[in-house]
């Protein structure tokens, strides 16, 4: 009978979220934000927002051997097939705008295989961000730390989000629009840990240093709080970071 119990205690969980979560290794081995639905994917955790129809973070884990691999199948952005697709944004919500589908888990860091790359460019890892922020400062900032992490050739945690704090909707479409983008980085064998928060518009690359912040300083700010590590190593923005935004 007991076990009766817990088999159907576990089915409406699992009902309730929409999908079987199963732990996220090693994406979340210094926690993550949290969030009303988890999606465990291949190369990144998703923190989703089914009100909004957006994620509100992802948490991902880059080495050497991750950044390197890669697959160029180049697919569209597609529907994920454990959301339903009225709780998801679509093309619509992009067309004749400034608004890119602004990965929040990068495809050039997480296609380690051609389904991680598809995972990719569901909608539930998308949010609306500025072209001009898109495709210049952000793009370089994710090069950069790619090129960081093969360098150190050590694993390097990553956590990218958005807030929501203007409620203003695109242009043509039915979701809002994120007033800030940002990424909260972490090297457990360096200690050491870096926050970036941006508005979300035009970013220039040489503009990058603007937006360094603390973790402590990122978590205060946004009021979410990124990695589960210790205090001391979030006062401070850690020095093997400075080639990101010099």
């Amino acid at each position: 009978m007991k076990t009766r119990q817990l088999q159907s205690l576990s089915l409406s969980i699992m009902l309730v979220s929409g999908f079987a979560y199963a732990d996220c290794f090693p994406h979340d081995s210094y926690g993550t934000p949290g969030g009303d639905t988890l999606l465990c994917h291949e190369s990144f955790e998703v923190g989703y927002n089914r009100e909004l129809r957006e994620p509100d973070w992802t948490a991902y884990q880059l080495t050497k051997e991750s950044v390197e691999k890669s697959c160029s199948s180049n697919p569209d952005f597609r529907p994920d097939p454990a959301i339903p697709e009225s709780e998801q944004a679509n093309d619509d919500d992009y067309d004749d705008n400034v608004w890119d589908k602004g990965h929040l888990a990068p495809r050039a860091n997480v296609d380690t295989s051609c389904n991680a790359e598809l995972q990719s460019v569901y909608y539930t890892n998308a949010a609306p961000q500025h072209e001009r922020m898109n495709r210049v400062g952000w793009r370089t900032l994710e090069g950069r730390i790619n090129k960081l992490v093969r360098n150190l050739n050590v694993p390097v945690y990553v956590i990218t989000g958005v807030t929501h704090n203007t409620h203003e909707i695109v242009e043509g479409g039915t979701i809002e629009i994120p007033d800030r983008f940002w990424k909260a980085i972490y090297i457990p064998s360096l200690q050491q840990s870096i926050g970036f928060i941006y508005k979300n518009e035009e970013l220039l690359t040489d503009n990058l240093f603007i937006g360094v912040h603390s973790l402590a300083a990122l978590e205060y700010e946004t009021g979410i709080k990124t990695f589960d590590i210790s205090d001391d190593e979030k006062v401070t923005v850690g020095a093997v970071f400075s080639p990101l935004y010099k």
